[in-house]
């Protein structure tokens, strides 16, 4: 099933005839406004919105015009109507950079103009220009912030957009419980006002997210909902058609899934060729396990008339599989393992088709009679896989849905509650009233003897209300006790998450475990050179690891600031290399640079060597004994400009496909089992990542088996206009006057007493001693000391300063 998420604000498809009369009365009545500027401008920004649905180009047209009238006639909110309809032409035309520059500048100009329901709309537009770049996380940061502002507007429509939007970029962002709390948060708004399209489009999201993680039951449900809301001539429908026939084909609903299936195909007039072909599909995979062969072929063929002009890889590689299956049962081998293979060349990330594809291949196998090809298809492709997705995913969405369920049924239970107490002291209030109206006609006896009757009649009432309100308290302790146990079952998933984090603090003492021992053995005896090199090493590691974890967490909590300033490659590189210098004399290890001289990155220096530093160090590590490791740097042009290419490449053992896919995952533990064999956090690799993306860049490697390993870093060659705001750009000096003789001096005392290890308020001071001037090629020598841990080297260099001067 193709799981696709809906971000549009509105849906085109229902849009096109109904917007193309709207243009044409807008039109008309700008013919009858020519003395009229303010409504022209007006006029002008609603059909260049119109146009949006219909022709680009237009709308495009009519917003230059509303932007230069705003201009004359100085109307900044319609200003900004305007330009934000020039950002979305961009946008559709993809150009990214030049959208976003448009809605940034509007959204500071929103700002500045206090124009909250105009910000909101910029920061949704950049939300969606991240999307496109598929900068997931900041795109959420946009859309939240456009959130806060709807909420804070009280735009029920606005919300309810960007709980959908939300929602979607979650689930892309790996964020089911998130992604399901987006989701349900709109379907109760939508359900609030009735809007049967967005109650279909949100159901369906949801549909898909459940179907994603093996909720079938939650998934069959939430589909069901979008086809009873879905307006009859969507092009939606016959999706929704086929999702609902699959869900019941996998709960083995055999006779529901054909009449759905059925109704897509009867949808195929108006349906795409991707839906028609799935159907057939489905019509075939279902008699299949009916048994009947010859109508599973007929539909089969049927369904190959639609796939060739279906472009959509998932329905070609489902396809594939059903006739893989068919020609298996009917002997055919030659024609299932073509088939297979064909399936294989189409496969996606989505877990149930690796397993699909994995039983299809074992089972051909198992056939033909070869039972270890069977054996490993079966192990590859299912128990570690699907062991994987329950371990990881299905906790998650389960624990949401509970707590979802549990808060909706608790709100229900006390709103009933409180309905019944307001009816109760309505009747008791009624009840005081007769004993009243009872004492003051007690002199005449048949008045008496009519309120003694009604008083009878209202506690009768009274006490069926009494023993209502009892039967409904015991049904809540029923539920609660019902939800007790539902939340047990929870504390015990809580629990392994807890083990979880016990797993990492028992792996990252083994990472300090290592180095620990090797400092307190070596401390022993007569010191030599040797054991001062490798106290250093071991030193070295345990500070590279701490400073990792730490700044991990900082980058995950988004508060590290990056100090961003143009600086030499080759010299960052330099320093990385002294710091591995011990590493690699160990084992033979050469390194070769090809870096041009003049090549500049605006970076940050102490966080990029650090990465330089931890790429570097694999890289020997993985080496062969006496092999080279090459750096390269370059720069290179793309479409989204300038950009600087940093590659390390060693000639260890290399990697499977396999095992790249786990390099770069955060906290996987399985990587460096993959990697290295051993016991491992691989938090350096986190760290990277994290260090890469905060710097607008990107990281990834190629391996083959044998031949080696090589890993590609990639930052702008340009400061981000955001970011360049919040840091300024700094011009380098190679000396400067000192500002302060005194400060100066005493800095370098500071220095003086500070010992090798306390990195952190080294790093502090040269920051200062930078400010006052200080000789940048000195700093830079001092803080290779800092990280390659060279004592010796260090007070040489601040005794030198002490004594010469700059």
């Amino acid at each position: 099933m193709q799981g696709v998420y809906i971000f549009s604000l509105l849906f085109i498809g229902q849009l096109c005839y109904s917007q193309t009369q709207l243009i044409e009365t807008l039109r008309d009545s700008i013919a009858t406004q020519q003395e009229q500027d303010e409504i022209k401008l007006k006029l002008f920004n609603e059909i260049a919105e119109a146009f949006v649905y219909v022709n680009m180009d237009s709308a495009y047209d009519y917003a230059k015009r509303a932007e230069s009238l705003a201009i004359e006639l100085d109307k900044e909110y319609h200003y900004l109507y305007a330009i934000q309809r020039i950002g979305v032409y961009y946008y559709y035309k993809r150009q990214l950079d030049t959208a976003f520059a448009i809605f940034n500048k509007g959204y500071k100009r929103a700002i500045k103009a206090n124009l909250l329901e105009r910000q909101a709309s910029y920061l949704g537009s950049l939300g969606l220009v991240m999307y496109s770049r598929t900068q997931f996380d900041s795109a959420l940061y946009y859309l939240e912030k456009a959130y806060q502002i709807d909420a804070e507007l009280r735009d029920t429509f606005k919300i309810l957009v960007r709980l959908n939007n939300l929602g979607g970029i979650y689930s892309l962002a790996d964020r089911p419980v998130d992604a399901i709390e987006s989701f349900h948060k709109g379907l109760l708004l939508a359900k609030a006002l009735n809007n049967k399209n967005r109650i279909a489009y949100i159901a369906n999201n949801m549909s898909m997210i459940y179907q994603r993680y093996e909720s079938d039951e939650e998934a069959l449900y939430y589909a069901k909902l979008a086809y009873e809301n879905l307006d009859s001539s969507d092009l939606g429908r016959q999706q929704l058609l086929v999702n609902i026939g699959e869900y019941y084909l996998k709960m083995d609903s055999l006779m529901l899934a054909e009449r759905f299936y059925s109704k897509a195909v009867l949808d195929s007039t108006k349906g795409k060729s991707c839906q028609v072909a799935a159907a057939f599909v489905g019509l075939s995979d279902l008699n299949i396990r009916k048994k009947k062969m010859k109508e599973a072929q007929h539909y089969l063929n049927k369904a190959s008339s639609f796939i060739k002009s279906c472009q959509d890889s998932f329905h070609v590689y489902n396809h594939a599989i059903i006739e893989g299956r068919l020609a298996r049962l009917m002997g055919n081998y030659t024609q299932a393992r073509l088939s297979l293979n064909r399936a294989e060349r189409f496969r996606n990330k989505h877990m149930s088709t690796y397993l699909a594809l994995g039983k299809e291949k074992s089972r051909l196998e198992e056939s033909l009679g070869n039972y270890s090809e069977a054996l490993k298809y079966s192990r590859i492709y299912s128990s570690e896989i699907e062991a994987f997705h329950k371990a990881k995913y299905n906790r998650e969405v389960a624990r949401a849905e509970l707590r979802r369920n549990f808060e909706e049924e608790k709100h229900q239970l006390l709103q009933q509650q409180s309905e019944m107490r307001q009816s109760l002291e309505a009747d008791l209030s009624a009840f005081e009233d007769l004993r009243v109206i009872w004492s003051i006609a007690s002199a005449f006896f048949i008045i008496t003897i009519v309120v003694l009757a009604v008083s009878a009649n209202r506690r009768k009432k009274t006490a069926f209300h009494f023993r209502k309100l009892n039967d409904i308290i015991n049904q809540q302790k029923e539920n609660l006790q019902h939800k007790s146990e539902q939340l047990a079952i929870s504390n015990d998933k809580i629990k392994e998450l807890s083990e979880f984090r016990e797993r990492l603090a028992a792996m990252a003492v083994h990472d300090m475990k290592g180095p620990l021992s090797t400092i307190i053995g070596l401390a022993e005896g007569v010191m030599t050179d040797r054991k001062q090199q490798l106290i250093r090493k071991a030193g070295q590691q345990m500070l590279n690891f701490l400073m990792d974890l730490l700044d991990i967490y900082k980058f995950e909590k988004a508060n590290i600031a990056l100090q961003l300033h143009m600086h030499s490659i080759s010299k960052l590189i330099e320093e990385a290399k002294a710091s591995v210098y011990y590493i690699a004399e160990d084992k033979g290890v050469t390194c070769e640079m090809d870096i041009p001289s003049d090549l500049r990155a605006p970076l940050d220096e102490g966080i990029v060597v650090r990465v330089l530093t931890n790429l570097l160090s694999n890289a020997v590590k993985y080496s062969q004994v006496n092999s080279k490791v090459r750096v390269k740097a370059e720069q290179i042009d793309t479409e989204t400009g300038n950009k600087l290419l940093v590659s390390i490449s060693d000639e260890g053992l290399g990697l499977s496909k396999e095992q790249l896919e786990h390099m770069f995952k955060p906290m996987d533990f399985r990587k460096d089992v993959y990697i290295s064999k051993s016991t491992s956090t691989g938090i350096g690799l986190d760290f990277c990542k994290l260090a890469v993306h905060a710097h607008r860049g990107r990281i990834w490697a190629e391996s083959k088996e044998g031949v080696g390993t090589k890993i590609f870093i990639e930052f702008p060659m340009v400061l981000d206009k955001e970011l360049q705001q919040i840091h300024p750009k700094k011009q380098e000096t190679s000396k400067t006057e000192i500002s302060d003789k005194e400060t100066y001096q005493a800095l370098i005392k500071e220095l003086q007493v500070f010992k090798i290890h306390q990195a952190g308020k080294i790093l502090k001071v040269l920051h200062l001693l930078e400010d006052q001037g200080a000789d940048p090629q000195w700093i830079a020598k001092l803080k290779a000391t800092v990280y390659s841990a060279n004592e010796e080297h260090y007070r040489e260099l601040i005794n030198k300063v002490l004594g010469d001067g700059f």
